[in-house]
């Protein structure tokens, strides 16, 4: 269902209705998940080539990388990769990023995404547009030509008065 934009019955504003899953609901979804997937996937990257918490891993990426240059100077590349994998600095980050990553997956398809008509279930009534949680049995006004129609409560962002459309 895409948006569509009814009048205000008090002031006669044109107001947009009938957000859904794909509203903006989705864009704080997928702002969580990049960022997560950013944090996380070069974490994991420094961990797999070997800066840990016990140092630099023998036989690993890292230990290559030294050896071809010998000493480490202090403020370089490698001393901080070296410093934050002693530190567990990847670990945190790979854990920071998983749980960021979760969190946008979750909002993505949680019944508490004001956004997401289907709920967390996939079942059609638990509406989460305005906050209104209706169940296709509770509709009123409805007419047979409507189909799908659903009633919502909806409060004008101009005259600040509600009122019920169908969507």
């Amino acid at each position: 269902m895409s948006g569509s934009t009814r009048p205000c019955p008090f002031c006669g504003a044109g107001i947009q209705l009938g957000q859904t899953s794909r509203g903006s609901g989705t864009k704080a979804s997928t702002i969580l998940k990049v960022v997560g997937v950013a944090i996380a996937v070069p974490c994991a990257a420094a961990t797999v080539a070997g800066f840990g918490a016990g140092g630099v891993a023998a036989g690993s990426a890292a230990t290559m990388w030294q050896a071809s240059f010998g000493n480490v100077a202090a403020g370089s590349a490698f001393a901080a990769l070296q410093s934050a994998g002693a530190a567990g600095g990847f670990y945190s980050g790979m854990a920071v990023g998983g749980t960021s990553f979760g969190a946008g997956k979750w909002w993505e398809s949680s019944k508490y995404n004001m956004f997401n008509k289907e709920g967390r279930n996939g079942k059609d009534g638990d509406s989460g547009v305005d906050g209104v949680n209706k169940k296709s049995s509770d509709r009123t006004e409805s007419k047979p030509d409507e189909g799908d129609a659903e009633q919502i409560s909806v409060t004008c962002p101009h005259c600040k008065k509600s009122f019920e459309a169908l969507v």
